[in-house]
């Protein structure tokens, strides 16, 4: 809504006359005459009549540059990867293939080394059924009690949450037959990446 659809607005629906208006604006009763007839408000009087439009309702309040950047979302093309192509990054020299890969828009992550992963199997089905897509932050190998990571164990990948008493993968799934991995101090497991969001298409 422009500057001349506000006056009309306000001479209509708060049936405020002409010359009223006209004083509330610093102008003359004729200049408003003109606006109606198609002349558009300029300069000072163009910003009365705006925040004269918010103060009303019948526009938009502005809101301040730093609420609509903060309120904004920042997207992150992510590499989606096979489940075969991901035990290739237990290896700390291997790159993410994002050359080929196909790539997907996901908002929000934050800093890190993303990649996607379609998941196989049910176990972590309570958060991620089978065929959902899991967002992995390579940079983040840090483990924390409970939380989900890829990891690689004896070259096999496997999604599982960490449980560090007694050391341990443990699945988080709805069918019993999915059972822990119990670590110990010879087997060869490494942390891929945390998982940092689980997406599932209906």
């Amino acid at each position: 809504m422009n500057a001349r659809d506000i006056v009309r607005q306000l001479l209509l629906n708060e049936r405020v006359k002409q010359d009223e208006l006209a004083e509330e604006l610093g102008v003359t009763q004729a200049t408003v005459s003109r606006w109606l007839s198609g002349s558009q408000p300029r300069g000072e009087t163009y910003n009365k009549i705006m925040e004269m439009g918010r103060q009303r309702g019948l526009i938009e309040p502005l809101q301040p540059k730093a609420s609509r950047s903060a309120n904004a979302s920042r997207f992150s093309l992510i590499p989606v990867i096979t489940w075969i192509s991901a035990g290739s990054l237990a290896d700390s020299k291997t790159d993410i293939p994002i050359q080929d890969a196909p790539k997907i828009a996901v908002a929000d992550l934050g800093s890190g080394e993303f990649f996607a992963l379609r998941v196989e199997g049910t176990s972590m089905d309570r958060i991620s059924p089978d065929k959902s897509l899991i967002i992995v932050n390579r940079a983040q190998k840090a483990l924390q009690d409970g939380k989900p990571y890829v990891f690689a164990v004896r070259g096999e990948v496997t999604y599982k949450l960490w449980r560090p008493s007694p050391p341990r993968l443990q699945p988080y799934s709805t069918d019993p037959a999915n059972e822990p991995i119990f670590l110990d101090k010879q087997q060869n497991m490494y942390v891929i990446g945390r998982v940092r969001r689980s997406i599932l298409d209906l």
